[in-house]
């Protein structure tokens, strides 16, 4: 939104910008609308070495669990806890001189 001011006695027109941004609009009627995922592991199984006998040693992937302790990977995707997934709010003035 746009204002217009006129200063002094020369009369020049100036302009005071109003601006609203709303980020993920959507995360505000419901939260759970717009939240991202994010990958647990790119690589559920990990080579880790041979046996004596030359067969290979492979590892399953773990991940943490809600209350702390480790687990096999049985997720392959968790919610995101990131900025970009809650929404934002933004308010901003400009002065604009001699418009």
């Amino acid at each position: 939104q746009d204002f217009f001011v006129t200063t002094g006695k020369s009369g020049k027109m100036n302009t005071i910008r109003l601006r609203l941004d709303i980020i993920n609009a959507s995360n505000i009627l419901n939260n759970k609308w717009g939240v991202g995922n994010v990958s647990t592991t790119t690589q559920p199984l990990a080579y880790t070495g041979r046996t004596a006998n030359g067969q290979p040693i492979f590892q399953l992937a773990t991940q943490v669990a809600p209350d702390g302790s480790t687990i096999l990977l049985k997720d392959a995707f968790l919610k995101s806890k990131d900025l970009g997934d809650v929404y934002q709010i933004q308010f901003g003035i400009r002065y604009i001189f001699n418009n």
